[in-house]
C-alpha cells in the first residue's frame, strides 16, 4: 500500500506537469491568434483527472497512517506533499478558468472538478453545497482538508503513545528474563550442591558399614583365642 500511494503520488505530479504545459500552450496559441481547442481539451480532462487522484491519495494516506503502514515521521511528510499539490491544483484550476473566454462553462468546471467527476455526469451535490458559489465551495474544501490534518496529527500523537508503551513493555521483559537468568544459575548452583551432599552421605554410609564389619571380625577373633585357651 505504502508503495502504490508513491507510485499515484508521481503519477499525479506527472499530471499537474502536463496541465501546466497545456495551459502554456494554450495562452501561446491564443497570443499568436491560433487555434487552441486542443490544448484547452488537454487542461480540462487532466484537471478533470487529478481531481478525483487527489482524493484518491488523501484516503489512502490516511488508511496508511491508521493502519501504521507508514511511521508518523512518514504521514506527516507525505501529507505535506499532497497539501502542496492540492495547492498546485487550485493555482492550475484558476489558471485554466483565468483563461477561459466563457465564464459559465469555467464555474461549471470547476464545480465539476472540486466534486471529482468524470465521463461528462454531472457532480452530485446536496442542498448545502447547491447555494454555493466556487470560491466558497474552495473554502469548503480547505476546512476539510484541515480537519484531516488535525486527525492527521491526532494518530500520530497515538502512535508516538503506543510507541512508548511498546518500549516500556519491552524494559520489562528484559528486567524479567534478567530475573529468570538469575534463578536458573542459582538452581544449577543449589543441584551442584545436593549432589556433591549425596555422595557425601553415600561415603560416609559405606564408612559405616565397613567399621561394623571390622567390629565383628574382632569379636570373632576375640572368641576363637578364649576358646583355645580354656583347657580341655
Amino acid at each position: 500500500m505504502s508503495s502504490r500511494w508513491l507510485d499515484d503520488f508521481d503519477a499525479a505530479q506527472a499530471l499537474a506537469n502536463d496541465i501546466q504545459a497545456a495551459c502554456t500552450e494554450r495562452t501561446r496559441l491564443r497570443n499568436k491568434g491560433q487555434n487552441a481547442t486542443g490544448a484547452t481539451n488537454a487542461a480540462s480532462n487532466g484537471l478533470k483527472r487529478l481531481a478525483p487522484l487527489l482524493d484518491k491519495l488523501q484516503k489512502q494516506l490516511e488508511n496508511d497512517a491508521s493502519s501504521y503502514a507508514v511511521t508518523a515521521k512518514e504521514a506527516d511528510r507525505r501529507q505535506n506533499q499532497l497539501r502542496q499539490l492540492n495547492s498546485r491544483f487550485k493555482t492550475l484550476e484558476g489558471q485554466f478558468g483565468q483563461g477561459n473566454s466563457n465564464s459559465a462553462m469555467s464555474s461549471d468546471y470547476h464545480r465539476n472538478a472540486l466534486y471529482g467527476s468524470a465521463g461528462g455526469r454531472a457532480p452530485v451535490e446536496d442542498e448545502y453545497t447547491r447555494g454555493q458559489d466556487t470560491q466558497a465551495l474552495l473554502q469548503e474544501q480547505d476546512r476539510i482538508m484541515d480537519e484531516q490534518d488535525r486527525g492527521l496529527s491526532t494518530i500520530s500523537a497515538s502512535a508516538q503513545r503506543l510507541k512508548q508503551v511498546g518500549m516500556a513493555i519491552g524494559d520489562e521483559l528484559d528486567d524479567q528474563n534478567e530475573m529468570l537468568d538469575e534463578l536458573g544459575q542459582g538452581m544449577d548452583i543449589t543441584d551442584r550442591r545436593l549432589k556433591r551432599e549425596t555422595e557425601h552421605v553415600v561415603y560416609v554410609s559405606e564408612k559405616a558399614k565397613a567399621g561394623g564389619m571390622f567390629c565383628c571380625i574382632l569379636l570373632l577373633i576375640i572368641a576363637i583365642i578364649v576358646v583355645a585357651a580354656v583347657p580341655k
